[in-house]
């Protein structure tokens, strides 16, 4: 439980960050939410999306491959 409690501030954190236009931050909380809980499918399309708009092509597809 503490564990997804950990992700789930990550996932909220990354959100945040993404709104305000700051992919890299929004990317890195991301991965440190994934760090806690590698199978949540959410941070792992979200971790994709901000990969998305920093041209981390490859990152993203990893990502997108997780959450299929």
């Amino acid at each position: 439980v503490e564990q997804r409690q950990l992700a789930e501030r990550q996932r909220v954190a990354g959100n945040a960050a993404f709104k305000a236009a700051q992919y890299s931050e929004a990317l890195r909380c991301y991965q440190m939410g994934l760090e806690s809980e590698r199978t949540n499918m959410a941070l792992h399309a979200n971790a994709a999306q901000a990969a998305i708009k920093l041209s981390c092509y490859v990152q993203a597809i990893e990502h997108c491959d997780k959450v299929r």
